[in-house]
Parts: structure tokens; sequence; C-alpha cells
């Protein structure tokens, strides 16, 4: 099943007008497929196992416990075990997935494996499992067209097309989902625990050495939920440059680097480093090197 095929099996399940539940894959029983269609009253689910709730279409309100959750197309939604989870009335088009999980395979157990080498994604991992254990769910803010929902559906296309190895892959490409979760970071944390931990100066130059491709100032500031002045007036305080010379020394610095590849075109690079403009390219690097690439290259 490709995702086109899944897009019509969810739409034609929908239209049943019935809640759908699937059974568990013969190759795991790991999880469980829940599908909500157009309900016409709330659904009450006591959730003694651990669940992932992916927004497919649409946009619904669900609550878990006391607390509203709002879900848009791409959304996915960690609830712990022994949680309250109430569906509403879904609009006209909207479809959510539920899927139930083993607890061996609960999201800090798998967190816990993963066992990061950077600061900040340790951070923000220990930040990510203990709001979990206060609230009892997170939220994951990520869209259509980014990794975790492509992943998410690849995991639907296995499960309902039950092919060999399915359960196999389903589990392998979980595993490919938290990580991706967790790089990305996609949770919205609360604002207690944004500022529960000072940042470093270390932390703000390793988010500049992963995301110099495409970040911005806005970005960054969001990130570490920081007045973007205040965090521009903080580089330039610590490192005596600004935020866009940082940027462009990490841009420039890789830049060099795969210059050294002869097999790598000048156009390739451009891409690669995140510029839009072949000519502001040259233009940048021959203003912080005092050369043009093509020359760079035969001194490389």
């Amino acid at each position: 099943m490709n995702l086109l095929q899944l897009s019509d099996f969810l739409i034609h399940q929908q239209q049943k007008g019935v809640m759908k539940e699937e059974n568990c894959l013969a190759q795991t029983d790991l999880i469980q497929v829940f599908q909500l269609a157009e309900l016409k009253h709330p659904l009450i689910r006591e959730n003694s196992k651990p669940s992932i709730i992916y927004q497919y279409t649409g946009h619904e309100k669900i609550k878990i416990g006391q607390n509203d959750c709002f879900l848009s197309g791409g959304n996915l939604l960690y609830v712990a075990e022994n949680s309250s989870i109430t569906f509403f009335p879904l609009k006209k088009g909207s479809i959510i997935v539920q899927m139930v999980l083993e607890t061996t395979e609960s999201l800090p157990q798998l967190l816990k494996k993963l066992q990061p080498t950077l600061l900040s994604t340790q951070t923000f991992m220990s930040q990510m499992i203990e709001q979990l254990d206060q609230q009892g769910y997170l939220f994951f803010d990520s869209k259509k067209t980014d990794d975790p929902a492509y992943i998410m559906e690849r995991i639907l296309c296995d499960y309902f097309d039950s092919v060999e190895f399915a359960g196999k892959t389903i589990l392998a490409k979980y595993d490919l989902l938290v990580i991706e979760l967790l790089r990305g970071r996609f949770a919205i944390l609360s604002e207690e625990h944004f500022f529960k931990n000072h940042y470093t100066l270390d932390d703000l130059m390793e988010y500049i050495e992963i995301h110099y491709q495409t970040t911005t100032l806005e970005k960054m500031a969001a990130f570490f939920n920081y007045n973007s002045n205040y965090l521009s007036n903080f580089l330039k305080k610590e490192t005596g440059k600004s935020f866009m010379e940082l940027l462009q020394i990490k841009k420039m610095t890789v830049a060099l680097e795969l210059l050294g590849n002869p097999q790598i075109t000048i156009e390739e690079i451009v891409d690669y480093i995140g510029y839009s403009s072949t000519s502001f390219f040259y233009k940048k690097f021959k203003s912080y090197f005092g050369i043009s690439p093509a020359k760079m290259r035969q001194f490389l």
C-alpha cells in the first residue's frame, strides 16, 4: 500500500459512518490501530496502554483528562497509559487515527535507549519525559510535510497492508518516528520547562552547528523561547559577532570543506548550505575569503 492508497482506504473507512476497529497484525501484537469516523456523540476511551493519536486530515479538539488539545493535519499526540481520552464529534472530512502500543514500546523507554550525545538534545529529552510524567501526554507540532507525519503514514500503510515482515518494519519505523520527533524538537513544552534550564553559549552555538542550513534569528529565538532581540544581543556580547556573522562563518566553513571534493558542483554546495542564489554565494564567499569559490577550488 502506498500513501495515495492509504488516503483512499481511510476515506473509505470513514464513509462507513461508524468507528472502525482494526485487528492487530499477525506479525506483531505490539500495536492496535483505531480509526475514528464522523462520531455523533463524544467518545470516552480509558487508555490502559500508551498510544499515539495522529490527525490525518482536518482540525479537531480532543481532551486528555481535563486538558483540551487542538490538532490539525500532521499533528501527533502521545498519551501515556492509564489516561482518559475524549473524542468529540468530528467535522466532515476529518480523520483521526489512534495507534495503541504495548507498555514495552512506551515513549520514555525508547527515549532513554537513545542516549544522545548533544547536550541540548539531552536537555530537551529530559524536559519531554518530565512533562509527560506531569501531565500524561505530549503534543508534537509536526505538519503533513514533516518527516514524522510521513513516517507515521508509512507505519499505517504497513499496518493495513499486512505484507510479509510488516510487524518488524512497523517497529523499526516507530523507533525512527521517535528519533525524528526528538531530533526535530517537535514537542511543545510548557513555559515552565523552557525556563527551568538556563541555556549556555555552548547550547546556542550547538544549535547553529546543527541548523545553519535553514535557521533564522526568529526561528532560533522561538526554539529557545527567547526574545529575538535578547538573543541577538546575547550572541554579540558573548562572541563579538552577530547572529548573521556566526551563521555565515558556519556556512563558509562547510562550503570550503565541500569545495575540496571535485565531484560536488558549486551549485550543489550552494543548495546544501542553504543559499538560494549562486551569485549571492559567490559574493559572500569572495567577501569572506578574498577569492572566488572557483579560484579557491584550485588551491584545495
